[in-house]
């Protein structure tokens, strides 16, 4: 940091001027003025946006690329790549570049556009550098067009009106700015002055945005300890015809949503939730990120193992802090996690492919239909839910994912360099639990299910089917369309029963059995279908007719619960419903401590404890144990090894061959670590535990009950008569003692 400080303080400040003459033509004018230029000029622009994250090219939005010298002499200007043109030699020092750049986005706040209603930019997808003076000092004129006011994200260069400043091109690129006749809502809190400004003049209704987004704030700063700011500048670009997304930046964020966002409750309610993520990247990512994510190299890409740290972290905060200040509400909270767990469920591409692999590949366009970099965002997510709830678990709620962020933050947030892989994991061992680095690698390194609802069951929260969504047999596949248009296969999950029957993507589904199909009727018309009954299903290939026999499977369980057959994609931010949550026990996972952070340690209420959540709040060597032991014996008729089988091959999705074909250990590890068994699958495990390696405990308590046994087993011909409460706790404490 020290070098590239010094660095700036010798090379010439860099100035930017940015014009729009001419709105409606999409066009800004820029020009770029280098000083003490004392050879040939190598001028590029950036191939990313930073936050992005993805190849933008922005050099073919540019047009009449130019450079004269301090005399205005005319410069040979030669490109020299798809980015990069080399700029000749200037006779007294200096070097301006002029040219016109194409800005027309519309739906998305990623980029830039220009328009007779506004002028809105990213500044990285809008402005050139010169890649050997990007330490340099940067000032930039903005010049809007007629009386158009300008809210802009970088700090101000002195009393000099529309002018701003940054201390290399690194933070200059990270500014954003909107020009136009805008709304603005602010608020102070001490630490950092806040700006609301809204492209469009809303109807807020009865909508209070601005308390509500200082109650992010507040809950935000206290994660991780500090606000490392004075200024936040929340821009929010409002279309008619809806819009989406947003993008985090070091002092900003810019957020594209649907004008009618304060009509209702629900459509207010995704606008906080953007709103909260992209504040919450303020702190994760844009100042504690990954080793890569700056300073940038805006040649190319930066690969990471940990944008699921980046984007899925911050997607759990971003819907935690909005509901721990009051933004949201406890049902809002739980409705937006079972949609997480409906678009995990019902996402194939981490079933083939680790999270870690889906981290370092994001910048990768795939034409595998069901792999998508949202996959980051939905399963990352659900990670830091675990690794949370475990934490408090394992901690008896001294500590939480809380105190890892905070100390990762303050060890890695201020430093010039990202985190390393391995950071992360010490932080969670350190200041979390031990065993969590390893927990952590279980669930990123390799491809698989994640049981988010045995995590949920330690806090007393039970994921259930939503009453409101049919109840569909699995056929895996993904359908768009809409309306009264036939479903058009989007992608076909691999092994299940739609691939097995030979359906492809792009498939045009027109009749089930004999009834024409509709894709507003779709779901309704699979739910009258009975699993392992073979359907007849006519589609549409290449313009020919064809039919094909398919025999759905059952429902999956709530637990590892898919989306129903006309389901969102896994990509989008808000999924289709299918799954509900309702607390047991009396147990509530969003409690606030006095310190505002969110209460998971409630103690699971055994009066009211089925054997399926004891099981989850059991330490994972016990489960394996129990496990184990089931496979060990023949404990009985009912229900032993075959329903644990009959499990897995629902959980894991196998086929019963391949179940076969795998050992006890293996079918026992299964059982244990990626499956949440039924109520009697579980007491099948637990008796099996207990015949099998507890017998002496067994002899002891009834023994204290002074009932006749055999070894731990209640003699047949004993007359068995439910033990006094009073009983049960003097046996229960003859074996604590």
């Amino acid at each position: 940091m020290v070098a590239a400080l010094t660095l700036s303080a010798v090379l010439a400040t860099t100035s930017y001027r940015v014009a729009m003459p001419d709105p409606a033509s999409h066009f800004f004018n820029v020009e770029v003025r280098f000083e003490q230029v004392k050879a040939p000029l190598r001028f590029a622009f950036p191939a990313f946006s930073p936050g992005g994250w993805r190849i933008d090219e922005v050099a073919g939005n540019v047009l009449d690329l130019a450079a004269i010298d301090g005399g205005r002499k005319i410069l040979p200007a030669v490109k020299i790549d798809k980015q990069t043109w080399e700029i000749g030699k200037p006779g007294d020092g200096t070097v301006v570049v002029a040219y016109r750049v194409y800005a027309n986005e519309r739906g998305t706040p990623y980029a830039a556009r220009l328009n007779t209603a506004m002028a809105h930019a990213n500044f990285a997808s809008i402005l050139g550098y010169a890649p050997e003076r990007q330490r340099a000092p940067a000032r930039l004129a903005i010049q809007p067009f007629g009386d158009w006011k300008v809210a802009c994200s970088l700090a101000p260069a002195g009393s000099t009106p529309l002018t701003y400043e940054a201390p290399d091109f690194d933070l200059l690129a990270d500014g954003i700015f909107l020009a136009g006749d805008w709304t603005e809502v602010g608020f102070d809190d001490g630490s950092a002055r806040y700006r609301l400004v809204f492209s469009r003049a809303p109807e807020f209704k009865d909508r209070k945005v601005g308390d509500d987004v200082q109650e992010i704030v507040r809950e935000a700063a206290a994660v991780f300890g500090e606000t490392p700011f004075d200024r936040y500048l929340f821009l929010y670009l409002l279309e008619a015809e809806g819009g989406h997304g947003g993008i985090e930046h070091l002092f900003g964020t810019s957020i594209c949503a649907p004008l009618e966002s304060f009509e209702d409750r629900e459509a207010y309610r995704k606008l906080l939730g953007v709103t909260s993520h992209e504040f919450v990247h303020a702190w994760n990512v844009k100042r504690m990120r990954p080793a890569g994510l700056g300073p940038f190299d805006f040649t190319t890409e930066s690969p990471t193992h940990n944008l699921y740290v980046a984007e899925g972290f911050t997607s759990y905060y971003g819907n935690l802090v909005a509901e721990r200040g009051g933004a949201t509400t406890r049902d809002e909270y739980f409705a937006a996690l079972a949609g997480t767990l409906v678009t995990d469920r019902g996402n194939p591409g981490i079933r083939v492919k680790s999270l870690e692999s889906h981290s370092w590949d994001w910048w990768l366009e795939s034409n595998i239909p069901y792999l998508t970099y949202r996959t980051n965002y939905s399963r990352g997510s659900l990670v830091a839910l675990v690794l949370d709830l475990e934490i408090r678990n394992a901690t008896g709620g001294k500590r939480s994912l809380d105190d890892v962020m905070r100390s990762l933050y303050g060890r890695t947030g201020k430093r010039a360099t990202g985190y390393t892989d391995a950071e992360p994991r010490e932080a969670l061992a350190k200041d979390g639990a031990p065993g969590m680095d390893a927990r952590l690698d279980a669930m990123v390194t390799a491809p698989g299910t994640l049981d988010a609802a045995a995590a949920l069951a330690l806090v007393g929260v039970e994921v259930v089917p939503d009453s409101a969504s049919p109840v569909v047999p699995f056929f895996g596949w993904r359908t768009s369309s809409s309306g009264k248009d036939f479903p058009a296969l989007d992608w076909i999950e691999p092994g299940s029963p739609a691939a097995a029957a030979g359906l492809q993507d792009r498939d045009l589904i027109v009749a089930l059995g004999d009834r024409r199909l509709t894709a507003e009727r779709l779901d309704k018309e699979l739910a009258l279908l009975v699993p392992g009954k073979p359907v007849s299903i006519s589609f549409f290939r290449d313009g020919i007719l064809r039919r094909v026999e398919l025999i759905p499977e059952a429902p999956v369980p709530p637990e590892t619960h898919r989306a129903s057959a006309s389901g969102r994609d896994p990509r989008t931010e808000e999924p289709a419903g299918g799954v509900a949550w309702r607390p047991v026990g009396g147990a509530h996972a969003l409690d606030r401590q006095e310190d505002r952070k969110m209460s998971l340690g409630s103690r699971i209420d055994l009066s009211q404890c089925g054997p399926a959540q004891l099981w989850a709040s059991l330490e994972p060597e016990v489960r394996l144990a129990a496990a184990r032991s089931l496979y060990a014996h023949d404990w009985g008729e009912a229900p032993t090894r075959r329903e644990a089988d009959f499990a897995i091959m629902q959980g894991m999705r196998f086929r019963e061959s391949a179940v076969r074909q795998l050992s006890a250990d293996k079918r026992a590890s299964y059982v244990a670590r990626s499956i949440r068994p039924s109520d009697s699958l579980a007491g099948s495990m637990l008796l099996a535990l207990h015949l099998e390696q507890r017998r002496g405990m067994l002899s002891a308590f009834l023994e204290a009950l002074k009932i006749p046994h055999d070894s731990g087993l209640i003699a047949e011909d004993h007359d068995m008569k439910p033990p006094s409460a009073a009983a049960l706790a003097k046996a229960a404490k003859v074996l604590r003692d």
